[in-house]
């Protein structure tokens, strides 16, 4: 069976839909070590999909919660992104 072909801008906002979904469920969740370093994750994943200040400003958070969660994984993430934020 052949697939429908979707277009970048169609899998970048099913990405942005999705990665959002995952975001909310998390925030709901009590504040932890492991939540925070997946909400980090999740906000660079977002900063990755979006465009212009939405995109930095997902940047911030995940960056702030990168920190705050000392995973090593999310802050290594952080700091690769970091390079696309020459103000940062």
């Amino acid at each position: 069976m052949l697939q429908k072909k979707i277009s970048l801008d169609d899998a970048l906002t099913r990405s942005m839909d999705w990665l959002n979904s995952q975001l909310v469920s998390l925030l709901e969740q009590p504040p932890s070590k492991e939540r925070d370093s997946q909400v980090a994750l999740a906000l660079l994943g977002l900063s990755r999909v979006a465009k212009g200040r939405e995109s930095e400003r997902f940047f911030i958070s995940g960056y702030s919660y990168a920190r705050t969660s000392r995973d090593p994984a999310a802050r290594r993430l952080a700091e690769e992104r970091r390079s696309a934020f020459p103000d940062w």
